[in-house]
């Protein structure tokens, strides 16, 4: 399938899953776009191989480097989610703390990779927040004896648990897709398959490489303090499994892929 093929299919699936009031649809409608995106990725890597081996002097895909800033009360339980996505859409990622609040979240791809990231990102990060808004008026009267501080990492541990859950159902529809690849490639050969494998493996050694020369060695940074409250927890996993994974942007409105 062509590029313009695979945005069509999927910027078709996003829009239904936009309109439809079914969770259930949209469900499957987000996870196809999802399947789609990680078969196009594959099939990227397959054709630059292709290209590689053929010496025709076609320009490959550039590796690039996409910043998005977090900040406030919930914007380092959001980068949680961010990362999420980057690993889930063969993208390497980091962080770079800039004062009390203000967090700069990197993450390095191909550029097809990098774009789809910035859709998913810009979307979820929109969605836990009405997710958590919603949660919070059915139920914040339970924790009107809680501290302020207390009743924001409440809120936190929703936003954590949301991200946790979506990053669940990237990696799966992700695999779920690589494993349907295998399946197709086996059918012709299995050296076709072998080919995917090491197409894969080139373009995320690809980036590493990237990385490596323009980043360097990464240390760990902090991780999140949680205080795992059970109702924040579920609530937030449950609210995760119903976002929608296909990149409503803000104010209702998305980038169409490829344009």
């Amino acid at each position: 399938m062509s590029e313009n093929g695979y945005a069509e299919k999927i910027n078709k699936l996003l829009r239904q899953a936009e309109s439809t009031e079914f969770e259930e649809e949209r469900d499957a409608f987000v996870e196809k776009a999802q399947e789609l995106m990680t078969r196009y990725s594959i099939d990227e890597a397959m054709l630059a191989m292709q290209r590689g081996e053929s010496d025709k002097g076609e320009k490959p895909e550039a590796i690039v480097q996409e910043s998005m800033m977090f900040e406030g009360m919930y914007g380092k339980a959001h980068i949680s989610l961010a990362f999420s996505v980057a690993r889930a859409n063969h993208c390497r990622a980091y962080q770079s703390t800039w004062g009390a609040s203000k967090t700069w979240f990197y993450w390095v791809g191909f550029s097809s990779d990098v774009a789809r990231v910035k859709l998913l990102i810009t979307s979820l990060e929109v969605q836990t927040v009405g997710a958590r808004e919603a949660w919070w008026k059915q139920v914040s009267e339970d924790y009107s004896q809680f501290t302020p501080a207390r009743r924001f990492s409440v809120r936190r541990e929703f936003d954590l648990s949301f991200g946790d859950e979506v990053g669940t159902r990237l990696r799966a529809a992700s695999r779920k897709a690589t494993e349907a690849a295998k399946v197709e490639f086996a059918q012709v050969s299995e050296a076709k398959v072998e080919s995917m494998g090491l197409a894969l493996r080139k373009r995320d050694d690809a980036v590493n490489d990237w990385m490596d020369t323009h980043v360097g060695k990464l240390r760990a940074g902090p991780g999140h303090t949680r205080r795992y409250n059970a109702g924040a927890r579920e609530a937030g996993r449950a609210a995760g499994a119903r976002a929608d994974l296909g990149g409503t942007g803000l104010g209702g409105k998305r980038a169409a892929i490829g344009a």
